[in-house]
């Protein structure tokens, strides 16, 4: 979660490994960068795990847990106002304080998960 924007990125993995944070970790970076964040990244881990209890119990396949995920996540994002940062979405404050961000930073799509 950027502590500014309050924007979040998620993953999930079969296994809590070295080896899958560190390619989050990667992919974070990839992904900020392609959309046109050029501002310094700095990270902090909290180990801790987090999910959407109440809605897991929907959850039936992988499928489902990746659709989940992006419908989680686009709605926090992109949808939920937040009064940390004047009720505004966090992608609306974000293209607030980034204008050339690219607009398509907002928008996940399970066409691109394999």
């Amino acid at each position: 979660m950027d502590v500014n924007s309050r924007s979040k990125l998620i993953a999930y993995s079969k296994e809590k490994t070295w080896t899958n944070g560190l390619c989050f970790y990667l992919w974070v970076i990839s992904y900020l960068r392609s959309h046109r964040v050029t501002s310094e990244i700095v990270f902090t881990v909290d180990n801790g795990e987090e999910f959407y209890i109440p809605r897991t119990f929907k959850i039936k396949s992988e499928n489902d847990l990746i659709q989940e995920g992006f419908n989680y996540i686009y709605y926090y994002n992109c949808v939920r106002e937040h009064s940390s940062i004047f009720d505004k979405t966090p992608y609306q404050y974000l293209k607030e304080q980034l204008s050339e961000i690219d607009e398509d930073i907002k928008i996940y799509s399970t066409n691109n998960v394999r």
